[in-house]
């Protein structure tokens, strides 16, 4: 999945990972290291402003907004896709989630075209992840973690300042 991906998508939107990598949202000016990660994988950036998204779609209530990055860990038997929010404030778990809902079927697509193009048989476990600094008016001083489920599917919340363990971003059972 991970070196057909790499064929299909332009190259300054993909980038090898090892054992940890750097996360960056410019706009909050944040960033996160995810570090202990099992596989060699890729991270995509999605890019901003529903650029990912075709010019057919109306931009009303959000349609076009996208999370930050998708990671792709490679497993055994099936390949890891983590859909990652970067949030300076998280005001509420729902107005961040919309922004992966968005990119879900964008990410659907692109897997898709690795299957027809590439004759990918792989399996896809999806994983949601929102990473936030702070939450309303306080500053997080410590890392904390819990899942919200909203639509059937279950998001990791992270409270972060600089690091995170890449077990910290599995939910308990995947989407």
């Amino acid at each position: 999945m991970i070196d057909s991906m790499k064929k299909l998508l332009v190259e300054k939107y993909w980038k090898n990972i090892g054992d940890s990598v750097e996360l960056e949202e410019k706009q909050a000016q944040m960033k996160v290291s995810i570090t202990g990660l099992p596989n060699k994988g890729l991270k995509i950036s999605i890019p901003a402003g529903g650029k990912v998204h075709t010019a057919m779609i109306e931009n009303k209530e959000g349609y076009k907004k996208s999370c930050d990055y998708l990671l792709l860990i490679p497993c055994e038997n099936f390949t890891d896709v983590y859909f990652i929010e970067m949030k300076k404030t998280l005001r509420s778990e729902e107005g961040s989630i919309q922004q992966i809902r968005s990119t879900i079927p964008v990410w659907d697509y692109l897997a898709s075209m690795v299957k027809i193009r590439f004759s990918e048989k792989s399996i896809i476990k999806k994983h949601f992840v929102v990473i936030a600094n702070k939450t309303g008016k306080q500053k997080t001083r410590f890392r904390s973690r819990y899942e919200y489920k909203s639509a059937g599917n279950k998001f990791r919340v992270i409270h972060s300042l600089k690091e995170i363990p890449f077990k910290e971003l599995r939910c308990r059972n995947p989407s």
